[in-house]
């Protein structure tokens, strides 16, 4: 497999794990508040809110990976 194919798989599995975080983050946000958000406008603007928020998230999570020689880091 070229070095694209395995770098446009994953970004597609980063973009499906930013998706489900942000959905459970929605899902927390009508636990907490007792509020159903239904799809459409109120939907969309909770998930830009929450992108830079979930990207963040990420970013911690791989920085402690690498540095930390966490799961990932030792399966290499």
């Amino acid at each position: 497999m070229e070095d694209h194919e395995i770098e446009r798989n994953i970004r597609k599995s980063a973009d499906t794990a930013i998706s489900k975080m942000l959905s459970l983050a929605i899902l927390t946000i009508e636990k907490e508040t007792g509020k159903i958000i239904q799809h459409g406008k109120e939907r969309i603007e909770l998930k830009e809110k929450w992108l830079p928020k979930v990207q963040s998230v990420l970013r911690k999570v791989y920085e402690n990976a690498v540095t930390e020689g966490s799961w990932w880091h030792k399966q290499s």
